[in-house]
């Protein structure tokens, strides 16, 4: 995966062009690998702390790169998922329109790229966190960044409104 301070500079310059101002972008990577055996939504180790400089500000939040793939030769679906939790307080999913992504698997072997993103208004200037869960439909396992070697980015952007 390409190196991605790049592209956050390019997006940083396009949206101050736009009239809105990025007060902060802030990154963070997971290059390692996991597998996730479960129906329910699981954390994995993707996410990105961020505390906004004002209640009123919004955030752009991206999840890119990396493989999620269905396990064992098995047929089935599989979800990603972006949340949010302010502090110590509970999970919310993301509502925006890609906030969760299926991938069938048959007997061949096959994986999705995680691409996850959306708006926010978190309406607060507490810690903020943005992270990734999985989860398949029957149990069987996701092997998340099964192929290695590529980078898994969160990127969380506040934005003056």
């Amino acid at each position: 995966m390409p190196d991605l301070s790049s592209l956050v500079s390019a997006n940083t310059t396009a949206v101050a062009a736009a009239g809105a101002n990025v007060l902060q972008v802030v990154t963070s990577n997971y290059t390692g690998y996991a597998t996730v055996s479960s129906n329910s939504f699981t954390d994995i180790s993707l996410s990105v702390n961020i505390t906004l400089t004002s209640s009123s500000n919004r955030v752009m939040v991206w999840a890119m790169g990396g493989t999620l793939e269905a396990g064992g030769g098995s047929t089935g679906s599989m979800y990603a998922r972006l949340i949010r939790k302010i502090g110590s307080g509970s999970d919310t999913t993301l509502s925006e329109g890609n906030a969760q992504q299926t991938a069938n698997k048959s007997s061949i072997s096959q994986g999705t790229v995680l691409a996850l993103g959306g708006g926010d208004a978190p309406a607060t200037s507490s810690a903020v966190t943005y992270k990734v869960q999985v989860k398949s439909d029957n149990g069987n396992a996701i092997y998340v960044n099964y192929y290695g070697g590529g980078d898994m980015t969160i990127i969380a952007m506040e934005i003056k409104v």
